[in-house]
């Protein structure tokens, strides 16, 4: 629940984090709405749940926010 959403401009929908009040997720995917498929993309390197946004800038995605302290980042692009 309350994972990050982007929407990018390379056609994909991006989703990081959520999870439940007591127990947060570090797994990122995308999905592709042409073909209708999800697919894993590197995982943040911390958990966030709670109102965590996310942002595209040059090939990355970004989360802020949640019950975190820190900021994580993953590159779809480079698999990285």
């Amino acid at each position: 629940q309350s994972p990050g959403l982007v929407a990018a401009p390379d056609g994909y929908l991006y989703v990081s984090g959520g999870g439940s009040l007591w127990d947060g997720l570090s797994s990122a995917e995308r999905y592709n709405p042409a073909a209708d498929t999800w697919e894993a993309i590197p995982s943040l390197s911390d958990s966030r749940r709670v109102g965590t946004a996310s942002v595209y800038i040059a090939g990355q995605v970004f989360a802020v926010g949640g019950l975190s302290a820190n900021w994580g980042s993953s590159s779809p692009s480079s698999n990285t």
